[in-house]
């Protein structure tokens, strides 16, 4: 029978692989290979350092580290003892640093951790910006130099805390998305088995660990069900994103995952007459955020001489709530919804059900847009020491997820945010469907456009506001009046309200995206 805890599967493929790589760990200062066996001894060493430390089963254990070998020992090695790990972002240059320590310091202090896992160069700007009084530092490169012997094992069972998935969204603060072993295996294994995962698979990511694409389906898949993963530093590329291109033929990859943006960004920024050998990847999969076809379109058309085929390019819809995935779509499907294409996300997992509310309450009929709300094997178990807000989001057992979207023979297919809608005269506008149409205006730089509500009490309705950051190859007053005109020509509707910014002016989530909410904040009475 298969071990029932994560860290005990992770062992199991350790003792089976040895000196086979686990990761390709690429950075600048030069590449390192983890093995199974460092990795099982990298969780041995963070086990002693844990248990010198104090910590106690069930305890959180935050983990503050940049790209690092020891993202992924210290993580095991923290659920082995029993804690409850939960890998937390450092500030980016893009991002408001006021805004990012304040709401880590009420992160923190709800939870109430105890124990930090980072490096003394990041815990000298810690000290600087949270109260460590009562907090332990846990070093992670002395943590790797230590002493190693085998792990107590805290006994652990399947229904038990394994950890916690900080999600991020571009409306909402963050929420400690709890989920048991038992959970997060159920998902794993069946999603590997959806997809046809193999032993032998090759995941090339950059994405941070943070953020549940880049926990489960490229570190804890691999983790799990045995593969490679070669890791790309984050900020690296997005300087240079060919890096991804560069490790996906040099080591053979087989599967990526990436947002939407992603796909835009490998195609412009690539260096024009590059090619790759990319025949080896068996899917390119968008997840994230709304999964657009013209950034499908962008994305072959630059690399389909490189081997990159309409069939590898995928949709997968996921969640923190569920682990990770609720549906895949291994052929993606379009349809013509409110004005704009939209794909699908497929069919829901075995173990997963999938239904769309109507705003009051009832089940729509298949094709009409709602709220969707999920029902899993894999669901989580509420949101840590919220248990409000998990009663608002969780009605008898099934997930309210805040997206609007449909399903028409039994293919899902997301239109947007509850949130994110903007009601002008009656009609619905989503605001990522706006942003991206003034994205595509020249003088905008790509992807820096945020949208947004404001009501106009002369009107009696609202106005939509864009803001967006300039290239500064195109006069600001000029690119404001291509993006009014624009977005009336694509969309049908007035924007009355449009500000260009210099570049850097839009605040971020820690996940990367454009926080819709902090952004009105700044730019809405102004507007």
């Amino acid at each position: 029978m298969s071990a029932t805890t994560i860290p005990a599967r992770v062992r199991e493929n350790a003792a089976r692989l040895g000196d086979e790589a686990f990761c390709r760990f690429l950075q600048e200062d030069g590449d390192q290979t983890i093995s199974w066996q460092q990795l099982a001894v990298g969780m041995d060493q963070f086990g002693a350092a844990l248990l010198a430390a104090g910590v106690k089963a069930g305890e959180p254990v935050i983990i503050f580290l940049p790209h690092h070998p020891a993202l992924y020992s210290s993580f095991l090695g923290a659920m082995e003892r029993g804690a409850i790990p939960s890998l937390m972002p450092l500030p980016s240059h893009k991002q408001d640093p006021e805004l990012y320590w304040r709401e880590q310091r009420a992160l923190l202090a709800r939870i109430g951790a105890r124990v930090v896992i980072t490096t003394a160069a990041v815990s000298a700007e810690l000290a600087g910006r949270l109260d460590l009084a009562h907090v332990t530092i846990v070093d992670a490169d002395a943590a790797m130099a230590g002493l190693s012997w085998p792990s107590e094992s805290s006994g652990s069972q399947a229904d038990d805390l394994a950890l916690l998935q900080h999600s991020s969204g571009t409306t909402g603060r963050k929420k400690g998305v709890a989920l048991s072993h038992r959970a997060v295996l159920d998902q794993v294994d069946r999603y590997a088995g959806a997809i046809g995962w193999s032993a032998s698979e090759v995941v090339v990511s950059w994405l941070p660990l943070y953020h549940d694409m880049g926990l489960i389906a490229t570190f804890l898949m691999p983790a799990i069900c045995g593969g490679t993963l070669v890791a790309i530093d984050p900020f690296e590329w997005v300087a240079r994103p060919s890096l991804q291109l560069d490790a996906i033929e040099r080591f053979g990859g087989t599967r990526t995952w990436l947002p939407n943006f992603a796909f835009l960004h490998l195609a412009r920024q690539a260096e024009p007459g590059r090619q790759w050998s990319l025949a080896t990847m068996k899917s390119w999969v968008n997840c994230s955020e709304p999964c657009t076809p013209a950034a499908f379109d962008r994305f072959l058309e630059r690399f389909a001489g490189a081997g990159v085929t309409v069939d590898s390019l995928q949709v997968c819809y996921a969640m923190a709530e569920t682990v990770f995935a609720v549906s895949h779509a291994p052929v993606s499907r379009r349809l013509v919804i409110d004005g704009h294409e939209v794909m699908s996300c497929g069919r829901p997992l075995p173990g997963t059900w999938v239904r769309v509310a109507l705003a009051d309450g009832r089940e729509a009929a298949d094709g009409d847009v709602g709220e969707i709300l999920v029902r899993s094997e894999s669901l989580f178990d509420g949101y840590f020491q919220q248990p409000a807000l998990t009663g608002e989001r969780l009605l008898d057992g099934w997930f309210r997820t805040g997206d609007l979207g449909l399903v028409r023979d039994g293919e899902t297919y997301i239109t947007g945010r509850r949130d994110d809608v903007i009601v002008v005269r009656g009609r619905n506008h989503y605001a990522h469907h706006l942003e991206a149409i003034a994205s595509e205006t020249p003088g905008v730089a790509p992807g820096r456009v945020v949208a947004f509500r404001l009501f106009n009490d002369d009107t009696g309705t609202n106005d939509i506001v864009i803001v967006a950051e300039g290239d500064g190859a195109v006069e600001a007053r000029l690119v404001e009046r291509a993006i009014r005109q624009r977005v009336q020509s694509v969309a049908g509707v007035l924007v009355p309200r449009v500000q260009v910014v210099q570049r850097g002016s839009l605040i971020k989530t820690t996940s990367g995206k454009i926080s819709r909410r902090h952004n009105a904040d700044r730019f809405g009475a102004a507007a």
